[in-house]
């Protein structure tokens, strides 16, 4: 009959010590993604927040100028008689209430110009030709609360007044920075200019998580080209 024997102590306590080991690595492991997870969705959610901020606001200054019959305000006669039709040929009952004008329409509150934080737009929204309620609307940047805020007004004329409301979730997102710059046209003979966003943000649990996003914005109405 053969004797049965056991593990000696010497032998549990190297197991013991191994599979402290092996679970202490596991554990690290598991620690390493959950980080590197939460890192990602946190990176994730700060990119997506500045970006739909940033193509909001290019999608109200794409549609800046525009209201019922603004094909009007590109006829032309010659109206000084000399024989050339140009942009001197301007009717004085040309409409110029909803068209972007940048020295008053961009505005720096805690920028310095030419890089403003403040944007004032006007287009026809709901499409009776006049400026009327509902179609004024600007954007700016809050030191104070560090966000993006927004107003759609019946009057909008200055930045610092009014109610403003934020658009960017400053329960996880900070904006450090929004600026917008006028780029002229490339060519002289373009009446198209377009207007520079820069929006920095970090998050607001991880300040190491940081975001810059930029779009050039293509500004169109004929006024524009006369000022």
């Amino acid at each position: 009959m053969l004797d049965s024997k056991g593990f000696s102590l010497v032998e549990m306590m190297i197991s013991m010590v191994a599979g402290t080991l092996v679970l202490g690595a596991v554990i690290g492991l598991y620690t390493s993604i959950m980080n590197a997870s939460h890192i990602s969705v946190r990176m994730t959610r700060l990119n997506q927040e500045l970006m739909a901020v940033v193509n909001l606001i290019a999608r109200d200054l794409q549609r800046a100028g525009y209201f019922a019959g603004s094909a009007n305000n590109f006829k032309r006669t010659d109206t000084n008689s000399d024989g050339v039709i140009d942009n001197s040929d301007v009717s004085a009952a040309i409409n110029t209430d909803f068209v972007f004008k940048p020295a008053i329409d961009l505005q720096a509150l805690d920028s310095v110009a030419p890089n403003y934080d403040c944007v004032l737009v006007r287009y026809d929204v709901d499409g009776d030709g006049t400026l009327s309620p509902g179609d004024y609307h600007g954007y700016r940047y809050s030191s104070i609360s560090k966000g993006i805020q927004s107003w759609n007004s019946a009057s909008v004329s200055l930045c610092n007044g009014g109610s403003w409301q934020s658009i960017t979730d400053n329960n996880e997102v900070l904006v450090t920075g929004f600026t917008m710059e006028l780029v002229p046209p490339t060519a002289v003979s373009s009446s198209v200019r377009s207007l520079q966003i820069t929006i920095e943000g970090q998050h607001k649990l991880d300040n190491t998580l940081r975001v810059r996003v930029e779009r050039l914005v293509k500004i169109r109405n004929g006024y524009y080209q006369r000022e």
